[in-house]
Formats: structure tokens, C-alpha cells, sequence
């Protein structure tokens, strides 16, 4: 089974994305949702993902942070960031070096599920 964590203060992209990729047939998975940094980092530390949807301003946290602690974690977890915002350079190089994709906001679902399944593709499990 594999595990996705989205990580967003909007409740209306966390149920739209949640429903968007429980209708992928494809794969077993579960699906975890946090509205802040504190609870995403709790679900980090507790829990594996295989794939992570990441805003990049959550309340309790900072997204690119917690980018950097999953990585530092669990290496092989697939980071999606995501924002509505516009980004300096910095934080976009930063994306580039340690996301596996970057979705600006607001997205479109059928974009989102080549990416899902992309990640969620056969030999890309954290276990």
C-alpha cells in the first residue's frame, strides 16, 4: 500500500486532492491530511510516505523546511510543492534541487493525477 500525506491549510485542496487520488484505481493507498507544519511534522516522524503534497506557506511551519526535514528523513519520499505565490529564486532552486515536482496553485486535476500516478509508479515505494 502506498502512503500520501498532503500538507495544506486549505481545506477545499485537501479534500480536492484527497478525492482526486483515491479515484485512481491504480494503487492501493492511503491518504493522510494535515493542516499545519506541527502536524505534518509529526506524520514525518511517525510515518513513511511514498508521496507528500507540500504547500509552501502552512501555518506552524514553513513549507521548504519541511521539505528539507522529510528529505533528511525519508530520502526516498516523493516531495510535490505547491503555492500560489510567486517564487524568488532561491526558494525555486531549492524546489528544483529537492522536490520531485512543483505545482503552482491554482492546479489542474488532470495534471495532478499524471503526477500521482508517475510517482506511484511500480518500484517507487519507500519501503
Amino acid at each position: 500500500m502506498k502512503k500520501i500525506l498532503i500538507v495544506d491549510d486549505e481545506e477545499l485542496i485537501l479534500w480536492g486532492l484527497s478525492k482526486t487520488i483515491k479515484n485512481l484505481g491504480n494503487v492501493d493507498k492511503e491518504i493522510k491530511t494535515v493542516n499545519n507544519g506541527k502536524d505534518a511534522v509529526a506524520e514525518i516522524d511517525t510515518c513513511m510516505y511514498d508521496l507528500c503534497f507540500l504547500d509552501i506557506h502552512i501555518p506552524e511551519g514553513d513549507g521548504i523546511d519541511l521539505m528539507r526535514r522529510i528529505k533528511k528523513v525519508s530520502p526516498r519520499t516523493k516531495i510535490v510543492m505547491m503555492t500560489s505565490y510567486d517564487l524568488d529564486d532561491i526558494t525555486r532552486k531549492e524546489i528544483q534541487e529537492n522536490a520531485y515536482h512543483f505545482v503552482p496553485k491554482p492546479f489542474n486535476l488532470p495534471q495532478v493525477r499524471e503526477i500521482v500516478e508517475s510517482a506511484l509508479s511500480v518500484n517507487n515505494s519507500v519501503r
